[in-house]
């Protein structure tokens, strides 16, 4: 399943996760959401700045795993999901 743009956010599959840019440029996070009914416990989410800076990350602590965070704040060089083990994430800017 490929990245999706949406009104305001962006949903990352596992399938596509890795060093591509999802976003090319400056973004304002408002939070990020891992929704995975199959993840299993020390499963990983990371999302980066297009550099490789670690701009937010979870780990599961078991399954059917929903992590969120209100971040506000700028990512100022892109953004990427490097890594993501199971499910999606869902990044709302503004």
């Amino acid at each position: 399943m490929p990245v999706s743009y949406g009104d305001g956010v962006i949903v990352v599959p596992s399938a596509s996760a890795g060093s591509t840019l999802i976003w090319p440029s400056n973004i304002y996070i408002k939070s990020i959401e891992w929704v995975s009914e199959s993840s299993a416990a020390g499963n990983n989410a990371i999302v980066t700045t297009g550099s490789g800076r670690v701009f937010w990350e979870a780990v599961a602590t078991g399954a059917n795993t929903r992590e969120e965070s209100t971040v506000e704040r700028w990512c100022r060089d892109g953004l990427k999901v490097p890594t993501l083990d199971t499910g999606e994430i869902h990044i709302y800017y503004g």
